[in-house]
């Protein structure tokens, strides 16, 4: 069976689903607005450069989590101690590299071949999944994988 992945942030959705996230935590009160318009700004225009540390990323775009409830929370699980979250997160984060792992661990899981695999995405951080499937397509590519795929010959699409 051939297996299709799909980037979710500027390939499927014609945004940032993490800043998105961000802007709705303002619009409901839920975080402070000038501390946290800023902070998202600077992460979105980190990754944006190629220079986000996801590590302390996650660590922001969690810590409003430590103030609500479990059943709150509809979303992958970030780590939880019994009674709060901790605003920290479990396991390799999903991203760059760390994509490959988590593939790879489902894959594992549920049977799936990577073999013949699909993999659409928009950016150069995914560059290692790109580089793991059969088929890479860049999708509204940033100018690095614009560059990279255009090298290897990879399919150029777009969906905006």
């Amino acid at each position: 069976m051939t297996m299709a992945l799909f980037d979710l942030d500027n390939t499927l959705l014609g945004g940032d689903s993490d800043y998105l996230w961000g802007e709705f935590l303002v619009g409901v009160g839920a975080v402070d607005k000038q501390v946290h318009q800023r902070e998202n700004a600077r992460y979105l225009a980190q990754y944006q450069a190629g220079a986000l540390d996801v590590h302390e990323f996650l660590s922001f775009q969690l810590e409003p989590l430590t103030d609500n409830p479990v059943d709150s929370l509809l979303a992958t699980q970030p780590e939880f101690d019994g009674q709060h979250y901790t605003g920290k997160y479990l396991g390799e984060p999903c991203s760059g590299i760390g994509k490959v792992h988590w593939v790879r661990e489902w894959a594992a899981r549920t049977g799936m071949s990577l073999a013949d695999s699909w993999f659409y995405s928009d950016s150069y951080q995914d560059l290692p999944l790109l580089s793991l499937v059969d088929h890479p397509v860049a999708v509204d590519p940033d100018d690095a994988l614009r560059e990279h795929a255009r090298l290897q010959k990879w399919p150029i699409l777009s969906l905006r």
